[in-house]
């Protein structure tokens, strides 16, 4: 089984760097993934990575002391987005994502967003090999990938098993391949990811229902607290949670509402806390509303009337 497995020097992945300490690990670390946070118990540290690419697919092995990896939420429209399939070759860990946590034994595999801050803490000296693949690139192949995200994917499979050797073995002799049979191995590499991912799915362990209430929880946790933001739409909410926009309006359609009017009826709400508590600054509707994220102030007095019955300065001469 995996955990019998160990990565050495013979692997061949043609990028190797050695690393002494985790200043230059956070670097190194946020330049071939996202942006990072690192931290470490163990000093003085020393780490290794080796990393590759196949086209659209990347190919990494961390081995390092125990240490503590948190990613960073990114909203930019102009940012790629990638899924990061990270597969626990030995020691132990676990991924927290929106206040929910997954542990990660030797062979199992986690699948995360590069827009999902998450925090990863390695328990023990470990390995983990990382593949990185472009979000749409995954979505056309797998519709509905992002139910995987954040789930512990179970290394007792045999299908599992076998993705994980056969990359590592790909690895050991990637120097040694042609271009030619690199792009055949890679579509045999995403073959065998998307039967693993089935599996899990067939074995019960991804339960469509809980996938999608947890997905729209942690959307609406990034609307409310970016809902100041005047930009803030369905296609850049769908980014940041790595989701389809077809996907996002159909979690609140199962709410009997449409993203926007959600996103309006907060601002509403928090635009009556603010009429109600600070009358004694003078602050007029209008401004209360454009720091709230309108930028359009008749709509916002036709949204405040729709739902409160009165008009923004009636709500306050009344509370």
């Amino acid at each position: 089984m995996l955990n019998k497995l160990r990565v050495t020097s013979s692997t061949l992945l043609p990028n190797r760097r050695r690393i002494e300490s985790i200043e230059e690990w956070s670097h190194a670390v946020s330049d071939i993934f996202y942006p990072m946070h690192c931290s470490t118990p163990v000093s003085p540290f020393q780490g290794s990575i080796q990393s590759g690419k196949l086209d659209n697919i990347s190919l990494a092995i961390l081995q390092s002391p125990p240490l503590e990896h948190r990613s960073e939420q990114r909203i930019d429209k102009a940012a790629k987005d990638f899924y990061h399939i990270k597969f626990q070759l030995t020691g132990t860990a676990s991924l927290r994502r929106y206040g929910k946590e997954a542990f990660i034994k030797p062979g199992d595999f986690i699948l995360c967003n590069s827009n999902t801050p998450y925090h990863l803490n390695l328990f023990d000296d470990y390995s983990l090999m990382v593949i990185t693949v472009e979000r749409t690139y995954l979505d056309e192949l797998l519709p509905g990938v992002c139910h995987y995200l954040g789930h512990t994917m179970d290394g007792n499979s045999p299908v599992t098993a076998m993705l994980v050797d056969f990359i590592l073995s790909l690895t050991q002799h990637f120097n040694q391949l042609d271009s030619k049979s690199l792009q055949r191995l890679k579509a045999t590499c995403m073959g065998l990811l998307i039967t693993a991912l089935k599996a899990q799915q067939s074995s019960g362990i991804i339960q469509a229902e809980s996938v999608q209430a947890e997905h729209l929880a942690r959307i609406k946790q990034f609307i409310d607290i970016h809902l100041t933001d005047n930009q803030l739409c369905p296609e850049l909410i769908a980014k940041a949670g790595g989701i389809s926009t077809r996907y996002l309006h159909m979690l609140f359609k199962s709410e009997g509402i449409s993203v926007s009017r959600y996103i309006h009826l907060q601002r509403v709400h928090v635009c009556a806390r603010e009429l109600k508590y600070s009358a004694e600054t003078n602050r007029s509707p209008t401004d209360i509303a454009l720091d709230s994220g309108f930028n359009d102030v008749s709509h916002f007095y036709r949204c405040f009337k729709s739902v409160y019955g009165m008009t923004p300065r009636e709500y306050r001469l009344n509370t």
